[in-house]
């Protein structure tokens, strides 16, 4: 999983409004504001949530408590990860306190006004529904977002191990928020400064020990005084559950030449390499806007890949996979692209999920 300087990231109901728009409201009393904040409404009828009050604390962090980026130019440029990284299972960082206390994480423009709605998560399809959608379709991603606010739907389950790959630039406070639906959110603050960071942690067993669907969200804002605004962070790559987590799962993901003329019927190749085994796999191209400095993508292009993929193979390398420059209407997609991989298991083996990013933009151009 890989990218970074002037980045971007990846998912079904985002919709892009006006700075400052009306946040979305949700079928289970929950939003994301314009400023990236999951708010929970009240309601005269609501009970109390079970598990409230809930927190605990890993490496000195604490949790809950009760309430390079793609370069945007036409030059090829990765997405900036730095020379220095760091791994590790968990430490402590000075941007604890601050990410913490930067509007208590979630509660949004934040430079950019998205709102979407989240009630398909829990009741929209059916609780029985979602759970099978996430089995079958993977990870769930929206059509369009911004790289410093980064909604993922998927599977969780106490106890499990959790791994993101990233880099904050400096100035910007980056939390890993994780929702589920009757219990407090864990809230994560990351590491900020300009290091590469590969952060693995296991999630608290009060997550339950059976699989929940859950919104997981990765929240960037600048480091500074007054009404919340998105920073910038770099996501190479996000995964839960044990064969998710390693390294990254899937890794070393390939978008290849920077520039596509489709004048001349060039096409991109991409390539990726997996370190376990998945029944599930599916390679998306989302097309980068720079609106005024905010790094969004939206989807342009969905390429299945059959069969899944075993541990310890490169996809892309022997038999090349293209994808030839045009959108779902298979019209012509300008402008800067990266690749996104999504892998994760069936029901039967588990549900574990890893979603990865290409650490370059491919330009399409006439």
């Amino acid at each position: 999983m890989k990218s970074q300087q002037d980045y971007l990231f990846p998912l079904i109901l985002l919709q892009v409004v006006s700075a400052g728009g009306v946040a979305a409201q949700t079928a289970d009393n929950s939003r994301i504001t314009p400023a990236c904040q999951v708010e929970r409404v009240a309601t005269t009828d609501s009970s109390p949530t079970p598990g409230g009050s809930f927190s605990f604390s890993i490496g000195g962090f604490p949790f809950g408590g009760g309430g390079g980026q793609r370069s945007p130019s036409g030059e090829r440029e990765a997405y900036g990860r730095s020379d220095s990284s760091s791994e590790s299972d968990y430490s402590p960082s000075e941007e604890t306190g601050r990410a913490r206390d930067k509007d208590r994480g979630s509660r949004g423009n934040v430079g950019v006004g998205l709102s979407f709605d989240l009630g398909e998560l829990f009741r929209h399809l059916g609780k029985s529904q979602v759970p099978e959608r996430l089995f079958e379709d993977g990870p769930q991603f929206e059509n369009a977002f911004s790289m410093a606010c980064i909604p993922v739907r998927g599977f969780v389950r106490g106890g499990w191990p959790l791994v993101i790959d990233y880099q904050a630039e400096p100035g910007t406070l980056a939390t890993l928020e994780i929702h589920v639906e009757g219990r407090e959110p864990v809230v994560l603050p990351l590491r900020g400064g300009s290091e590469h960071n590969l952060l693995k942690l296991q999630l608290p067993a009060q997550l339950g020990d059976k699989l929940s669907p859950a919104l997981f969200l990765v929240r960037a804002v600048k480091d500074q005084p007054g009404a919340p605004e998105l920073g910038r962070i770099n996501v190479f790559g996000l995964g839960a559950g044990p064969r998710a987590v390693g390294s990254v799962a899937i890794d070393q993901v390939d978008f290849t030449p920077g520039t596509v003329s489709l004048g001349k019927k060039q096409s991109a190749r991409f390539s990726f390499y997996s370190r376990s085994d998945f029944n599930r796999v599916s390679a998306e191209v989302l097309r980068v806007v720079n609106r005024d400095g905010d790094l969004q993508v939206q989807l342009a292009r969905s390429i299945p890949l059959q069969g899944g993929v075993a541990a310890g193979t490169w996809v892309g390398r022997q038999e090349a996979r293209t994808w030839d420059g045009t959108d779902t209407n298979r019209q012509a997609s300008l402008g800067q692209h990266l690749m996104q991989v999504r892998a994760w298991l069936s029901a039967q083996d588990g549900g574990d999920w890893v979603a990865a990013w290409s650490a370059w933009t491919v330009e399409v151009t006439r």
